[in-house]
């Protein structure tokens, strides 16, 4: 049997299924009116995905344009799909955000163009082109960079320099949607209260607030018959922010009584009324346990505090270690260096520097070795402040005693000094150790 997660990391699946999802999202954007205002948003959706995808969106939208009977009333808005779509193909490139948002303001211009040649705009006509082909620009911008997120895996980590590009993908997805009607319910109402919900479930004030407001955008620009009911939206997702740390159950009750002031102060409208059922069962699904922890494992934001602590921490450690690693060389060094200091006998040290020169050797060390070795073992014990004296007759006396002096000055120079290193050594690997824990 075939597991999900090996369907997951097939290209071939991942690619059917972003094809097949182009085409769905083409076919819902191409009905989707704002307060009765058709936008190219389809185009914005061709130019920011792959040049399959945009065949897809180009396909989807002709067909949902021809199953609603728009075809004839915006034939503008299929052709600057179509024009985004051929000049995807010819491009043969994954463009970045900036191309993408070129690319549908461009061919929402050339769409215009072409029918402004035909003779059907004129005049002021132009004005509602020129903010489209703007709109158009700016969504695919931002629709590249969130499709450029999401590709990097689940969970999307939103960061500071996200908050721009996701909150108008949201703003439209909401809007859009809205288009899609049970009876009265619309489906955008329903995502907005799930959203808000978990949201401030999850980030209390501030993820209420931000998407309360985000969602009531949406809503007003669906429809603004919902303004009464979207007016609330801040509000309730501020006061669930607040009780955050309540159940989900109070959560819910809250969230709903703040938003049917709405429908109260606004005089229990249908639309109104549609909006907060639809906001009813949107919050039920808020209820169910596994909701949030879904939400969480699909979108997170990325604490900045929370990060430079983790980040913080992880360079603290980092630097533990290599200072204990620092340490534990530099102990073996000394340890080694305080076994291997000259033990060289003072003797033999005379020996090579007076009596090797001395033309009286062969004499002193042949005949008289044993005595001379007596003597030297004699000098080489007595301490520093003892009056040294040369070996009988010997022809260098002055040198051999001044030799030992020298040699007994430097040894307890070279001790004093190793005490007072090994303390200094001793005092550092201590603070270091201390700057380890």
């Amino acid at each position: 049997m075939i597991e999900w997660s090996e369907l997951r990391a097939d290209p071939r699946v991942r690619y059917a299924a972003k094809v097949t999802g182009s085409g769905v999202a083409a076919c819902l954007l191409a009905t989707v009116q704002l307060n009765g205002m058709s936008l190219p948003l389809n185009t914005a959706l061709a130019a920011a995905v792959s040049p399959a995808c945009g065949a897809a969106v180009l396909a989807g939208s002709a067909m949902s344009y021809a199953l609603t009977g728009m075809l004839q009333k915006q034939p503008a808005l299929l052709c600057a799909v179509a024009v985004t779509a051929v000049l995807r193909w010819i491009l043969g490139i994954q463009p970045g955000a900036k191309a993408s948002a070129m690319l549908a303001a461009g061919s929402t211009l050339i769409s215009a163009v072409i029918f402004a040649l035909a003779g059907l705009i004129n005049g002021t006509g132009w004005i509602p082109w020129i903010c489209g082909s703007i709109l158009a620009g700016v969504l695919a911008y931002c629709i590249r960079e969130v499709l450029v997120r999401i590709g990097t895996g689940l969970p999307v980590r939103l960061h500071d320099a996200d908050r721009l590009t996701f909150s108008a993908c949201y703003v439209f997805c909401i809007a859009a949607l809205c288009a899609v009607r049970l009876m009265s319910v619309g489906f955008g109402e329903m995502a907005a209260a799930f959203v808000t919900l978990t949201a401030a479930r999850r980030y209390r004030i501030s993820g209420g607030m931000a998407c309360g407001t985000l969602s009531a955008l949406a809503l007003m620009l669906a429809d603004t018959g919902t303004a009464g009911y979207a007016a609330m939206l801040p509000a309730a997702g501020f006061a669930a922010g607040c009780l955050a740390g309540h159940s989900a159950g109070f959560l819910y009750l809250v969230f709903q009584a703040v938003c049917a002031l709405g429908l109260i102060l606004s005089q229990q409208t249908v639309g109104i009324a549609g909006a907060w059922v639809g906001g009813m069962i949107g919050g039920l699904a808020f209820l169910i346990d596994p909701a949030p922890q879904l939400a969480e494992q699909l979108l997170q934001w990325n604490d900045s505090e929370a990060d430079l602590a983790a980040l913080t921490n992880a360079r603290m450690q980092f630097l533990s270690q290599s200072i204990a690693g620092v340490r534990g060389a530099a102990e073996q060094i000394a340890g080694l260096m305080s076994g291997c200091e000259d033990g060289c006998d003072p003797a033999d040290r005379v020996c090579e520097q007076v009596c090797s020169s001395c033309k009286s050797r062969t004499l002193c060390w042949e005949s008289g070795d044993d005595e001379v070795k007596r003597c030297f073992r004699r000098l080489a014990q007595e301490p520093p402040s003892a009056k040294l004296k040369a070996p009988f007759n010997c022809v260098q006396a002055a040198r051999v005693t001044a030799e030992f002096a020298r040699i007994k000055r430097q040894a307890l120079t070279a001790r004093a000094l190793n005490a007072r290193l090994r303390e200094s050594q001793k005092l550092l690997f201590s603070q270091m150790q201390i700057t380890e824990s």
